[in-house]
């Protein structure tokens, strides 16, 4: 009975240790990931878009939930006005905080700058369907409505 004990505490205090060393180990990756993507900021701040999406995709091999890195590479690129890829990172922080009006609003204009107007206007009806008096997708509507979309 005496080894079961031993046996048993030994299995609880291995347990333990390995908790804390995950949370120690996932502790350590937010810091890498947070340090990346200040340093993105940084860098798009200092309009050094090639190296900034560098430091955001460091950030998101760290940590692929960081939505914010995900929308600032779309900026990134919708300021080298790469605008296709631009569209392609703001779907994907879209897909990740469906609601963020922010991210609808990049993804719309940006539709905008390659000629998708019927997505674009989604994009605001979406907007507006999350918030139903916002004037700038209001506006954004109605010129496309005027302008025959």
């Amino acid at each position: 009975m005496y080894k079961n004990t031993i046996k048993y505490k030994l299995t609880f205090y291995s347990i333990i240790l390995l908790i804390i060393s995950i949370f120690f180990l996932t502790a350590c990756s937010n810091v890498k990931s947070t340090k990346s993507f200040e340093e993105g900021k940084r860098l798009l701040d200092q309009k050094k878009y090639i190296e900034a999406i560098k430091s955001f995709e460091r950030s998101l091999k760290i940590n692929p939930k960081n939505h914010q890195a995900v929308e600032a590479i779309g900026l990134c690129y919708g300021d080298l006005k790469d605008y296709n890829k631009a569209v392609k990172y703001f779907e994907k922080a879209v897909q990740m905080k469906p609601k963020n009006k922010l991210y609808l609003f990049n993804l719309a204009v940006t539709y905008l700058q390659i000629g998708e107007y019927s997505k674009a206007k989604e994009v605001y009806q979406r907007i507006l369907y999350i918030d139903k008096n916002n004037r700038t997708a209001k506006e954004a509507l109605e010129k496309l409505r005027k302008n025959g979309y």
